[in-house]
């Protein structure tokens, strides 16, 4: 089993209005430092407890598709972090489309090969400055909720 690492990831933001799967529009988002929080599928759940069982029991409701922090250098001129601050001021509760990069494309010519790829939709509740000290970069957290499955698609060698 291949290990996948973080190490080397690109983040990208895309539109509001295309399909996850047929979305073109993707920029990437410079800087990024780190990524915290869950993805992925988890039930939330009801109590649905009846006195003659004396055990508590629950019911399956809905998925929470998970919540991730991106942190990253601030750096205004980036087209990415410009995209990701404006999908932040967005008032609409369309989400947004995201892709993670992973570098593990195992055939990286030009045109070959592809990489681990994340891919899915998030509206962004969050751009905030993260405070420091006098020896500290400038950073800025962006919280996604994510709103649907994520689609995951392993590295892959070209033909």
């Amino acid at each position: 089993m291949a290990r996948k690492k973080y190490a080397k990831a690109r983040y990208f933001i895309g539109t509001k209005t295309a399909a996850l799967e047929s979305e073109t529009a993707w920029t990437e988002i410079e800087g990024a430092r780190s990524e915290s929080g869950n993805a992925g599928k988890e039930w939330q759940t009801t109590d649905a407890t009846v006195f003659a069982d004396g055990f508590r029991r629950n019911a399956k409701t809905i998925y929470d598709s998970g919540q991730i922090d991106l942190m990253f250098l601030r750096n205004i001129a980036d087209p990415g972090q410009v995209a990701l601050k404006a999908a932040c001021d967005d008032r609409t509760d369309e989400p947004y489309n995201f892709k993670v990069e992973l570098d593990d494309n195992p055939d990286p010519a030009p045109g070959d090969g592809s990489p681990t790829t994340f891919r899915f939709r998030a509206q962004v509740q969050s751009f905030v400055r993260r405070g420091g000290q006098p020896t500290n970069l400038v950073e800025f957290t962006a919280r996604l909720d994510l709103e649907d499955e994520v689609i995951e698609a392993d590295a892959s060698a070209g033909v």
